[in-house]
């Protein structure tokens, strides 16, 4: 008679999320990639200033919305963010955010957090600097002030015929939402990380609410001052937008996840044979 042992193993599947990290020559390449990009656009910018108009006039339905978000235009007519610095307080603060989020809760190397996450939205910023640049340059866009009232623009003291004609898209808009959808994304993916499922489904709204509403701010502020139309400010904020989704899909520790398959005994199989 013989007596077969036979010990049955079933995987046990468990999830672990690893941050994918990129190497110091892979974040070099895209950072010098995305400041070529932006050193591209604005020599062709220089290179041909009289070249013509691909939107000259607005499209169905600018008019009407810049009157009723926007109000009527005189010259002078500006808002805090249409300062010379106004552009980069928004990527400023997320960039802020950002370390701090990162610091605050490590996933796993705090350094290689911080370093990766910081260089891929710089990075990241140049490349919708230089690609919303481009778009100002090949399309001069006339500025809605132009379009909506040509006697008191014409009556300016100051008149920059390039800087009048950098309508198509919003500067302002494309970063805004690029740092907030990027900004958005770590965030949320920390708090899944660090918050229990409970605590996670409390505030999971807390995060998008607050970046999205100040990037409307963003957006109509644009509009306010009379420099974009409700077209160059939805544009903006989708190619921004997607911007912000690519490159934080590259360094994403979430789309990283493996699967990890712990065995552990389930069943004990006695067989005799006679």
């Amino acid at each position: 008679m013989t007596v077969v042992w036979a010990l049955s193993m079933t995987p046990s599947a468990t999830l672990h999320a690893e941050r994918h990290y990129l190497s110091a020559g892979k974040l070099a390449l895209i950072s010098g990639a995305s400041a070529a990009i932006l050193g591209g656009a604005q020599l062709l910018g220089k290179i041909d200033t009289s070249r013509a108009s691909l939107i000259p006039d607005p499209l169905p339905g600018d008019r009407w919305i810049q009157r009723h978000l926007g109000g009527s235009w005189h010259v002078g007519k500006t808002n805090f963010l249409d300062k010379s610095l106004g552009s980069a307080l928004t990527p400023a603060i997320a960039a802020t955010s950002l370390f701090l989020v990162d610091m605050k809760w490590p996933q796993f190397k705090s350094t290689k957090d911080i370093g990766q996450d910081l260089a891929l939205f710089v990075s990241g910023l140049l490349f919708t600097e230089g690609v919303t640049n481009l778009a100002k340059t090949v399309t001069a866009r006339p500025r809605p002030y132009l379009t909506s009232e040509p006697k008191l623009a014409a009556g300016r003291t100051s008149i920059d015929p390039d800087e009048d004609r950098r309508s198509f898209f919003s500067g302002h808009m494309s970063s805004s939402m690029f740092s907030a959808v990027y900004l958005n994304k770590r965030i949320r993916h920390t708090m899944k990380d660090r918050m229990s499922a409970a605590g996670y489904h409390h505030w999971r709204w807390a995060p998008p609410s607050l970046l999205f509403s100040w990037t409307t701010f963003v957006g109509w502020s644009r509009i306010h001052a009379y420099k974009h139309y409700f077209s160059d400010v939805v544009v903006a904020a989708v190619v921004g937008g997607a911007i912000g989704e690519f490159f934080f899909r590259m360094g994403d520790s979430e789309l990283a996840r493996k699967l990890s398959l712990n065995a552990s005994p389930t069943s004990l199989q006695i067989s005799v044979r006679f």
